[in-house]
């Protein structure tokens, strides 16, 4: 193992899993970008949903047994989140109406917390789930 995987052992899943989701999401919010379609509250909604799964389960607030998916990552939505609210903030008017301050520091600190969660969360956690549902079936 190289130094980088000691600290950041997730960072490998990281590398592999996030540009997928950075299209996904891009294609998702590019679109409604692009056709105008301002959705604010839907955006908030979906920041809060994605930062509360991060605080209160990733963070172990409440333990809750649940099943680890190994795809799904809302890091990149809530970065992309964070570019489409900077640029509304410098003013440029195709960004404008689409995110609000409290949504981009909704998604802001949601980024963080779940990058640096991600790079430090050892994959080994996902490969466990897959090999017990293998045994089960």
């Amino acid at each position: 193992m190289t130094p980088n995987n000691l600290v950041f052992p997730g960072i490998k899943r990281v590398s592999r899993v996030y540009p997928i989701w950075f299209l996904i999401y891009g294609i998702l919010l590019g679109s409604l970008v692009y056709f105008e379609i301002k959705i604010p509250v839907v955006i908030f909604l979906l920041t809060l949903f994605f930062f509360a799964k991060t605080v209160l389960l990733d963070y172990k607030i409440f333990k809750i047994n649940r099943k680890r998916v190994y795809w799904l990552e809302h890091g990149p939505f809530h970065f992309l989140i964070v570019v489409i609210g900077i640029f509304s903030f410098l003013g440029w008017s195709y960004f404008e109406g689409i995110v609000g301050f409290a949504t981009f520091l909704i998604a802001l600190l949601g980024f963080l917390l779940d990058f640096i969660k991600d790079l430090k969360e050892d994959p080994v956690v996902y490969r466990a789930v897959s090999a017990q549902e293998t045994m089960l079936k």
